[in-house]
């Protein structure tokens, strides 16, 4: 499942950099998951502030958390 989770959000970014002629070169995502009562969470909160909502304060059962990031090369342009 993760693997194919993967490769649409892969794609889509592909697709969204094309069709929209993004400039900045990015790319391929990165994108892991977590489980959602992970005790790391809580360093979050600890760091940035009570502010910072856990997984499970943004939605209630919440199982997994799934992140990405969109690397671009060092020179933009």
């Amino acid at each position: 499942m993760l693997e194919e989770l993967k490769r649409v959000l892969i794609d889509y970014v592909e697709v969204y950099k094309n069709k929209n002629s993004i400039k900045a070169p990015w790319r391929t995502p990165l994108i892991a998951c977590a489980y959602a009562k992970d005790p790391l969470f809580l360093q979050l909160k600890k760091l940035i502030g009570d502010f910072h909502n856990l997984p499970n304060e943004m939605l209630k059962g919440a199982k997994s958390v799934i992140t990405y990031f969109i690397p671009f090369n060092v020179k933009l342009f």
